[in-house]
């Protein structure tokens, strides 16, 4: 998954849950005075998870990164824009160049 698809994600999670939370109240099978209880826990903990899920997208990502030498270089003559590029090394390193 790509980072906007995860948050994507977990936007929808959290709503969900407002949505059945708000069901659950209004059918007097959840107390009202335990709902911010309820709603911390839950947003402690979908917080947890989605910072797990993108540190884990990072950690991929630099492992891809280093495996393909991607590199990412400023050059002020594109309009301050960055840029990457691709320098493909030998998996046995020696530094230089290679296919």
């Amino acid at each position: 998954m790509t980072e906007k698809e995860l948050s994507e994600l977990y936007t929808r999670l959290a709503l969900q849950f407002d949505s059945v939370l708000g069901t659950l109240v209004s059918k007097n099978l959840v107390f009202t005075d335990s709902v911010p209880g309820i709603r911390k826990d839950f947003y402690d903990s979908l917080n947890e998870e989605k910072r797990k899920d993108f540190e884990r997208i990072l950690t991929y990502t630099q492992i891809i990164r280093r495996y393909i030498g991607i590199a990412w270089v400023y050059d002020p003559k594109l309009d301050a824009q960055q840029k990457y590029i691709g320098v493909l090394t030998p998996v046995g390193g020696g530094g230089k160049p290679g296919f």
